[in-house]
């Protein structure tokens, strides 16, 4: 990205590739939660999957 030579498209779609992967992501793991009734530690794993979802679903946009 220095150089300057990149493609935007490509950025934001690597971007919403990303994001949809940790969206899914913390839905697993809330899934896991609930049905092996886990920690507050797997909770809070979901809940940064989510925050990451989000920032790079703004990047994306």
């Amino acid at each position: 990205m220095k150089t300057g030579r990149f493609n935007p498209f490509g950025l934001r779609h690597i971007a919403a590739v990303y994001a949809h992967a940790k969206a899914h992501t913390a839905e697993y793991i809330e899934s896991l939660s609930r049905d092996w009734n886990a920690s507050q530690a797997m909770q809070d794993a979901a809940g940064a999957a989510k925050q990451l979802a989000q920032v790079f679903s703004q990047m994306a946009e």
